[in-house]
């Protein structure tokens, strides 16, 4: 078996398996470094990811998982990781620390004693500029294309999060000032900035290959095609059939998408689909001289 159909298949292994243990109510437990506790922290972020299969992810969220479990353990604490979505969870122990991606801060903050650093760690823009911007690309290229499309990306529980914006002590935010000003100016000044962490990656380019003579270009994205501009993309290598373009996704996941954009998909010379996953990225993009990036919410695309 080649190590992408490997990956591929422990992937879908990997769902199945947090499916079949309901992941939503487990607690999973990581102990300290070192041989004393210097306290507890409980973190609620992406669903449980067993160490084994670390290395065959491909998102930056589960680097991201696994590098906080890092830290905290390194600096002597115990640390509990619950999902994000996890509406069931109730505290048994005091924890010192309490970090939250999502909604569960505000949920459990009257549960934690009130000397736990609560931290919010955001990922993207502030949710009602980035379903704002949301809504109106949807009613862009419904007007282009005369069509109806529903939004595929949509942050809900606008409310909650700005419960748990407010209650929290400290905010971590992936993004830089642009990201930090979609936030309401009462925020701003507990949310710190830092940079996106990066995926495990294959090759990196020669110095000779950064700028090749053939502007080839890659959309590389999961879903959400409007939210993540392919539409805008896909207009434009239309119109400059010279350039090529290399769209890797999930487009066939957006059937409506799909058969409006049908011509731009699968008729011009210039626009390639190939049939491959993104974390089988590895299989042909290596000469894009760029990528399109035209994200509508996420931090570090500002």
């Amino acid at each position: 078996m080649s190590d992408i159909m490997k990956n591929r298949f422990l992937n879908r292994l990997n769902r199945a398996y947090s499916i079949l243990r309901g992941d939503q109510d487990i607690v999973i437990s990581h102990k300290p470094a070192g041989s004393s506790c210097s306290g507890y922290v409980l973190m609620s972020h992406i669903p449980y990811v067993p160490p084994s299969l670390r290395n065959t992810q491909w998102h930056s969220n589960i680097v991201e998982y696994f590098e906080l479990i890092k830290i905290f353990t390194e600096l002597g604490y115990e640390v509990d990781s619950i999902r994000y979505d996890d509406i069931n969870f109730i505290p048994s122990r005091r924890y010192d620390i309490f970090l939250d991606v999502a909604y569960n801060l505000q949920r459990l903050s009257p549960l934690m004693s009130e000397n736990t650093v609560k931290i919010l760690y955001l990922t993207t823009s502030y949710i009602r500029f980035a379903n704002n911007a949301e809504l109106r690309r949807v009613n862009e290229f419904e007007k282009r294309k005369g069509c109806t499309y529903s939004p595929s990306v949509f942050g809900p529980f606008e409310d909650l999060v700005d419960r748990s914006l407010r209650i929290a002590d400290k905010c971590i935010l992936i993004g830089n000032q642009e990201t930090k000003n979609t936030f309401p100016a009462e925020f701003r000044n507990k949310i710190k900035t830092v940079t996106v962490s990066a995926s495990r990656i294959n090759r990196i380019k020669k110095s000779d290959e950064y700028i090749p003579e053939e502007k080839e270009f890659l959309w590389f994205f999961g879903l959400g095609a409007v939210h993540k501009g392919l539409d805008l993309v896909l207009d434009a290598f239309a119109r400059n059939r010279t350039w090529k373009l290399n769209v890797i996704g999930y487009v066939d996941r957006e059937p409506g998408f799909k058969k409006v954009s049908e011509t731009e998909l699968t008729s011009l010379p210039n626009i390639n689909c190939p049939n491959v996953q993104r974390g089988d990225i590895a299989c042909g993009c290596n000469p894009a001289s760029g990528r399109a990036l035209p994200h509508n919410k996420q931090a570090h695309w500002y």
